[in-house]
């Protein structure tokens, strides 16, 4: 594993300094949305990709790996370690240039939807030093949130057509979480009241 990127578990999406969740509601099949997911659309459909490539060619698995580029700066060298067919998918990075955070990993939950539609838990945890050191200002998590939903909806423009009469129009939520910071005396704390603040902003979007 490179120098650049920390060991990742699962546990990382509990603990990492920042956490973000979203979730979205896709009036598609889970099979559809699965393998969206999973071939080479990416770049596509996720407007702050510009680049997207798998390692491993098809049938993918776990421990496949991809190399995806962020915004023509960040590059990440992806490794899946959570793979779930139609139900779990995550990365880790394992290479990150620059290495301007230290961890990074997403993951997305599938569920199926009583009207035949899929729901999306889709889930960032990033971990940085100076994510530690410094509380993140509310108007970035707000942006976050919002750039982060509006991201997992561009899917539907590579997904099959349908009868849109048959089956609800998208539905988005967004959540965001703090992971615990210690401020100068050591002291642990989360942003509490800040966090609800974000959280009833968003859903009253």
């Amino acid at each position: 594993m490179s120098k650049s990127a920390l060991p990742i578990d699962e546990g990382f999406f509990q603990t990492a300094a920042f956490i973000l969740s979203t979730t979205i509601d896709i009036p598609r099949s889970p099979q559809q949305v699965w393998a969206a997911l999973i071939d080479d659309r990416m770049g596509a459909w996720m407007s702050i990709i510009d680049h997207a490539h798998w390692q491993t060619p098809p049938p993918r698995h776990r421990g496949a790996r991809r190399t995806v580029r962020v915004a023509r700066f960040l590059t990440l060298d992806e490794e899946f370690f959570i793979w779930e067919d139609q139900r779990r998918i995550g990365f880790r990075a394992v290479d990150i240039r620059p290495a301007l955070v230290s961890g990074w990993a997403e993951q997305g939950c599938l569920e199926p939807l009583p009207d035949g539609g899929t729901r999306i838990n889709y889930t960032i945890a990033v971990e940085a030093p100076l994510l530690r050191l410094m509380p993140i200002p509310g108007f970035v998590m707000r942006a976050a949130a919002l750039f982060a939903r509006q991201a997992m909806c561009g899917i539907v423009s590579v997904l099959p057509p349908l009868n849109q009469s048959t089956v609800p129009s998208p539905g988005t939520r967004a959540k965001v979480r703090f992971g615990a910071h210690r401020d100068r005396r050591g002291a642990r704390w989360k942003h509490t009241r800040l966090n609800r603040a974000i959280q009833s902003f968003i859903e009253s979007r």
